[in-house]
């Protein structure tokens, strides 16, 4: 009896032991790794997270500043015409003679050249001469508004200025406003001059809801929400009240011409299911390795270098979603232009007054859905803008295209091929004075696609080409803020941002001559 009390004894002894290693080498150890894998994936979740709102962010900020940018640039082409100051101070001997010599000043300056696409102008002058309508206005009618209070209260010469104008009757024509005021006082100051240029609010609230983020956005001035991709930019009603509630994940500050703004990206809570789903395999991977060998576990944890992939490639997708939608196909609109300019010499007032509203229409309604085309479909694009063309240029214009038949399924981004057709025309055939012509030919070379523009136009200038193949092969976001040939920067920069900047660019040419330019790009790219 006393032997069997003593086994017993000495098991119950061996078993403690065994509990006692298999918690100090098993089980703390798993608790401790586990620990540490699982806030390690949090972690990883959470700075994943706050860097996609970061470029969230960026690309709202990138697409203000460039709309802004835009209508300043117009209103710096305004304030430095001697001939548009010179206008707004002439003395005018009745109402008659102030319509007759608009009317020619309007003809003689070609005025409405030098306006954005989406940017409603209004010049403000204290001329008694002046008759109230259209584009210009007596100084008086500005001088009740809260812009033009803002703009002499600010001491500043151009200021960026929100509101909502409840001054309009009925009420239905109340809406808010977005416009940018300055000063036009650069030649003559004998009488004071006003520009006013209001910006489309209902196309910036279109463009912030397509770029199709799922976080909630707010764009603010002080407490009042400029806009928002959760629905409350209604252009009738009132701006409403920024209710912060502490779930802000990342903020960033912007200021324009006297306006400061705020981005607002709302963080909507906890770490989402898809970030832990990502980590998930691993998570199960290492737990049962670690059941085996949990010494070993903690070694096999090293994984910024996948962050940082996962980082550069959410830095990737939001420039893109930028530049994407900056895009405005400007050539569509030009070839419209040309239509209604013709029908004006014309005298077929009636067409040109439906091709205008086509083309505010057009302008209001663009989107871009999948960014990809294929080359047939681009072709027939291509062919459309060129028979617009060939209507406004006349025997002076022929064109050839010419595609494989193994190309026509290629997919390349939208309205690559047409961007360098447009310039072609502007840049190329449109400042000669002899017939030209323009050839589009793609074939496939060894392992790469061959796209071919080539026009028999004025050429350009040796040094002026050397400039431009530089911009060209070193496309990049920042490039797109200088001025000229964008559509072509912008072009080349979305080739090399899909193919990982494999796709090359070629230009050559001579002045008189004419222009050729090649773009190669692998086929891996573009099944």
């Amino acid at each position: 009896m006393r032997n069997k009390i003593k086994e017993i004894y000495e098991f119950c002894k061996e078993r403690g032991k065994i509990q006692y290693l298999y918690t100090i080498c098993m089980l703390i150890p798993l608790i401790l790794t586990d620990s540490i894998i699982l806030y390690t994936v949090i972690q990883s979740a959470n700075a994943k997270k706050r860097h996609t709102m970061e470029n969230i962010a960026s690309a709202v900020k990138y697409s203000m500043v460039n709309r802004v940018e835009n209508v300043a640039n117009t209103a710096k082409k305004i304030y430095l015409n001697k001939y548009i100051e010179r206008f707004l101070e002439r003395e005018f001997e009745s109402p008659m003679d102030y319509v007759t010599i608009q009317q020619l000043f309007m003809k003689d300056t070609l005025l409405e050249n030098v306006l954005g696409d989406t940017t409603l102008i209004t010049m403000y002058a204290d001329n008694d001469g002046i008759v109230n309508g259209g584009m210009f206005a007596r100084i008086e009618v500005a001088r009740k508004t809260k812009w033009y209070k803002h703009l002499q209260d600010s001491g500043q010469n151009q200021v960026l200025y929100l509101y909502y104008d409840d001054s309009r009757y009925p009420a239905s024509e109340r809406k808010r406003k977005l416009v940018f005021v300055k000063k036009l006082n650069y030649f003559l100051r004998e009488k004071e001059k006003v520009l006013k240029l209001e910006l489309d609010y209902s196309s910036m609230t279109k463009s912030l809801k397509n770029m199709n983020y799922e976080a909630p956005i707010y764009v603010c001035e002080g407490d009042t929400i400029l806009m928002s991709n959760q629905g409350k930019n209604s252009i009738g009603k009132p701006f409403e009240t920024f209710q912060n509630n502490g779930k802000t994940g990342y903020t960033k500050d912007l200021t324009l011409y006297g306006m400061d703004l705020q981005i607002y990206v709302m963080d909507e809570g906890g770490v989402r299911a898809s970030y832990l789903a990502e980590n998930l395999p691993i998570v199960i991977i290492v737990f049962l390795v670690n059941i085996i060998f949990p010494i070993l576990l903690v070694s096999e944890m090293n994984k910024n270098k996948l962050r940082e992939q996962e980082m550069k490639l959410a830095r990737k997708n939001a420039e893109l979603l930028a530049l994407h939608s900056q895009i405005n196909p400007h050539f569509l609109f030009n070839a419209l232009e040309s239509i209604r300019m013709h029908s004006v010499l014309k005298q077929e007032y009636e067409t040109a007054s439906m091709v205008e509203k086509l083309a505010t229409m057009e302008r209001q309604n663009v989107e871009w859905g999948n960014d990809s085309v294929e080359i047939r479909q681009e072709i027939e694009f291509v062919k459309a803008y060129l028979g617009l063309q060939k209507y406004r240029f006349g025997d002076r214009l022929s064109f050839e295209l010419d595609v494989e038949e193994s190309c026509e399924s290629l997919k390349i981004p939208k309205l690559t091929i047409v961007t360098f057709v447009e310039n072609a025309c502007v840049h190329g055939i449109e400042s000669k004075t002899s017939p030209g012509w323009i050839f589009v030919r793609a074939y496939k070379e060894q392992d790469g696609l061959c796209i071919e523009i080539e026009d028999t136009g004025c050429g350009m200038e040796e040094e002026y080409m050397n400039e431009l193949r530089t911009k060209m092969e070193q496309a990049s976001i920042e490039s797109l803020k200088e001025k000229g040939r964008v559509g072509i920067i912008n072009a080349c920069l979305r080739l090399k941002m899909v193919t990982n900047d494999a796709a090359k660019f070629e230009l050559d040419g001579e002045k008189g001559m004419g222009t050729m330019v090649l773009i190669r790009i692998p086929l891996v790219y573009l099944q």
